[in-house]
């Protein structure tokens, strides 16, 4: 079951394909009753790392959390040991309550994190459309506001933003897609 599992997959991501004798949903009355797969080939291999690191990869945003090694609550130390210094860094208030780091993370993503003495209190993505970065629900940069409530319903709207606050992402939209997503703590 789980080896059939892998192959829908493999052939829905279009990274592998079945001979035309094969298919994946063939039915009990023809299959024999050996039905082992044949030892996977080197570029099945290949293939299925490739699937697994970019399972793996640290590209999928959690709400309420953040991601892998940038997360809510989270100290300052362990952020910069985790992802290093950000390219810019200043004090969010005069009374040095909070620190705003910048990040490039990609080609097409910027993060921006707000630290207070608690740890990681919000971090913000700016992406366009070719940025990797989406939420785990499905969320992405360049989603309309209709295509997003389809993926978590219904939020606070306000002028080119929406927020669901309990589940603690916000996004905020610029020529009527997404190019914000904002993490932050759950029921704030």
């Amino acid at each position: 079951m789980r080896n059939k599992s892998i192959t829908t997959l493999l052939v829905s991501l279009g990274l592998l394909t079945l001979p035309a004798t094969q298919s994946i949903a063939q039915s009990p009355a023809n299959r024999s009753t050996d039905t082992a797969l044949p030892p996977p080939t080197e570029a099945s291999e290949d293939i299925r790392g490739k699937v697994l690191r970019y399972l793996e990869s640290d590209i999928f945003i959690t709400e309420g959390y953040g991601l892998k090694k940038v997360h809510l609550g989270q100290s300052l130390n362990d952020l910069i040991e985790q992802i290093g210094q950000p390219h810019k860094s200043n004090r969010a208030s005069l009374f040095g309550g909070s620190r705003k780091l910048y990040y490039r993370i990609d080609s097409n993503t910027e993060m921006l994190v707000i630290v207070t003495k608690r740890g990681v209190e919000q971090i913000v993505f700016e992406g366009d459309l070719s940025s990797s970065y989406s939420t785990y629900a499905g969320a992405r940069f360049g989603m309309s506001q209709s295509q997003l409530q389809i993926i978590y319903g219904n939020g606070t709207v306000k002028k080119n933003t929406i927020r669901f606050s309990r589940k603690g992402i916000g996004f905020a939209f610029k020529n009527g897609t997404i190019n914000i997503i904002q993490v932050f703590p759950k029921g704030t």
